[in-house]
């Protein structure tokens, strides 16, 4: 009888003990996928914070294209304009100096919108580096511990959306450096055509694009 008991008090001890280990196995688990779901979901708010500023560079890029536009399309009435011989020599030149102070804007704009793009290139090759190592994270830890395999899934999904970001990125980046170039030949083009006809050029010495020093000889 006493030996039963002993069995009967052995076998109460080694469930008790199987419970706690099973709850603090529980309880690590638990929070380990607490802890996995907040980092799942400041991952997924960082891309889309990515993804929106990728969406302002898309929009700034168009509106490049809209200044360089409207900036052509004056160019074509100031031209009709002096051909009609309707205008005096200072009226020619006024015009000439307003239509440099929009190709200068188109320029600048240009130039800004081509930085912001390189700086968000960049970022999102980060963002790539950062997920790759998150998913190699996972890989890792689902060896000895179940991580939801659709976290995996979401994340190269992610990868993947950031990796095709990044090409259109450089897409637009040759496309506003090719714009770049045009505005900076059109305002070279003026500046030149102000001068030659004995005109002064009113736009600031720091947004021309020919030096004023160099075209005097000095």
């Amino acid at each position: 009888m006493r030996e039963f008991y002993a069995a009967i008090i052995f076998a109460v001890s080694l469930l008790a003990v199987t419970v706690v280990v099973l709850v603090f196995k529980y309880g690590q688990q638990h929070a380990y996928t607490k802890a996995l779901e907040a980092e799942s979901a400041a991952v997924h708010t960082r891309a889309n914070i990515e993804m929106e500023a990728a969406r302002r560079a898309d929009a700034v890029r168009r509106s490049v294209e809209e200044n360089l536009e409207k900036a052509r399309q004056a160019r074509e009435m100031l031209e009709k304009a002096k051909a009609s011989s309707a205008m005096t020599q200072k009226q020619i030149i006024d015009a000439m100096n307003a239509q440099l102070e929009r190709e200068a804007e188109a320029r600048e704009a240009a130039q800004k919108a081509s930085v912001e793009l390189i700086e968000q290139r960049d970022e999102l090759a980060r963002a790539v580096g950062r997920t790759r190592a998150e998913l190699q994270r996972l890989r890792d830890v689902k060896k000895d511990t179940p991580v939801p395999s659709l976290e995996i899934t979401r994340l190269q999904k992610l990868l993947r959306e950031r990796e095709a970001e990044i090409e259109r990125l450089k897409v637009r980046q040759a496309e506003l450096e090719r714009l770049h170039l045009q505005a900076v030949e059109a305002q070279k083009r003026t500046e030149l055509e102000i001068e030659a006809r004995g005109g002064k050029v009113t736009l600031a010495k720091s947004r021309r694009v020919i030096s004023p020093n160099l075209r005097s000889g000095k």
